[in-house]
């Protein structure tokens, strides 16, 4: 007779001779609050039997243990366990004249789904990055139904909807998925889980809305953590761009330049780093000082802002040799609508008084892009700039700008170095 044949044989399942839990083989089981649930062990050599149980109590009897005679011709003895809160009791059955012989198993006790009073949903992260290629945004959803008294639900058919997203692409799966019963593979009793994900757009803060809602049952809501609605944000696309400048200044173009680092840096709507953003970069003097001399500003005749007053690089008619006070008011100028002065045919100042810098740039990790803004020391001191940087999204531009005195090195103002302001009155 080949060795399988004799081991099945003398199968303890075949033979009853071991002691041994029989009425949930896979040493687990789930119950309710409101039902004992009925425990059997095969005890074939033993009188009586203890019954242990870390949670809840045996036979109506409220204890946590129960000695019972063995039926002497079934070799069997069962006992009830019931429990009034929810958890996992881990249950031991050993023989009482022998306590080395024993078995054990778990029960996961949770309220039935038709004393579901509650459900809170939760999203973990709440802020995911665009689905873009192979790259995905993923949150994961956890609902939990419980009763009147906190206690987890268990086998609760539970519904994930989509009530607001922005329309590309997000998803939710499994779309209705069973609260867990048990604690096997790492589940928590009463809780459902399913997964989000992310389309290729990006949302206003907390622009996407999931609620979870137990099927057939109207329940409680609108509690911690956070109801049976959770808002999440796809980010990934730019909210603000902000601009800063260095406090060091260096020299260069045989020694006729200042240069000065700048970094843009872009983040969305919720504050985090904006990846790869091609970034577009303009500068604009937007006031002269007229006729000021020794490297001080107060010298001439004050501020003014720049003749081309629709910034569109033309001398239209009315533009030259107007002068409006910038920042209004700062000099002897009241008028706010300006007066007439030098005329000479051009606008005052050029384009490029306010320097020159790279058309784009491109945001790295930390949504951060640099640049140097270059600009002639004759034009220090004496032209306020405006440095631009913008980024498309979705059709609409998202602005940052800084607008600041072009600066000089202390070293080329005392003594004075800087040539007087090349803009007349």
């Amino acid at each position: 007779m080949k060795r399988q044949q004799l081991l099945n044989m003398w199968s303890p399942h075949r033979q009853g001779l071991w002691f041994l839990i029989t009425s949930h083989p896979s040493k687990s089981a789930s119950a309710s609050l409101e039902t004992p649930l009925t425990i059997t062990v095969q005890a074939p050599s033993s009188s009586s039997v203890t019954f242990v149980s870390s949670l809840g109590g045996w036979d109506s009897t409220g204890r946590n243990t129960i000695t019972k005679a063995v039926d002497p011709d079934k070799k069997t003895v069962s006992a009830d366990l019931k429990a009034s809160i929810a958890g996992v009791a881990t249950v031991q059955i050993y023989d009482e004249a022998k306590p080395s012989t024993v078995d054990k198993m778990t029960v996961a006790f949770s309220a039935s789904l038709a004393n579901a009073y509650r459900i809170t949903i939760q999203a973990t992260p709440t802020v995911v990055p665009q689905t873009l290629g192979s790259t995905s945004g993923i949150s994961t959803l956890i609902a939990t139904v419980t009763d009147l008294s906190g206690n987890p639900v268990g086998d609760a058919p539970v519904a994930f909807e989509i009530i607001k997203n922005t329309g590309v692409g997000e998803t939710v799966s499994p779309a209705i998925v069973m609260t867990a019963g048990t604690t096997s593979s790492g589940q928590v009793l009463g809780q459902a889980k399913s997964t989000f994900t992310a389309g290729s757009l990006s949302s206003t803060t907390g622009g996407v809305v999931i609620r979870a809602s137990v099927v057939g049952k109207s329940l409680t809501t609108s509690i911690a953590p956070s109801g049976d609605d959770a808002k999440l944000t796809i980010g990934g696309t730019a909210g603000s761009v902000s601009i800063g400048r260095s406090t060091v200044t260096e020299v260069g173009g045989n020694n006729s330049l200042y240069i000065m680092p700048i970094s843009v840096v872009v983040a969305d709507s919720n504050g985090n780093s904006v990846v790869g953003a091609k970034v577009s970069l303009s500068s604009f003097p937007v006031s002269f000082n007229a006729e000021g001399r020794g490297c001080d500003v107060t010298s001439g005749y004050g501020d003014f802002l720049n003749e081309d007053s629709n910034e569109n690089q033309a001398l239209d008619p009315g533009e030259d040799g107007l002068r409006i006070p910038f920042p209004l008011g700062v000099t002897g100028l009241l008028s706010t609508s300006g007066v007439a002065s030098t005329s000479d045919g051009k606008l005052t100042p050029p384009n490029s008084a306010s320097g020159t810098l790279p058309s784009t740039v491109t945001t790295d990790a930390s949504g951060v892009a640099t640049f140097n803004l270059t600009y002639t020391k004759s034009n220090a001191l004496w032209i306020f700039a405006r440095i631009r940087a913008s980024v498309i999204v979705l059709g609409t531009e998202t602005v940052g700008e800084s607008v600041f005195r072009l600066p000089a090195l202390e070293g080329d103002i005392g003594p004075c170095r800087i040539p007087n302001s090349p803009y007349l009155y």
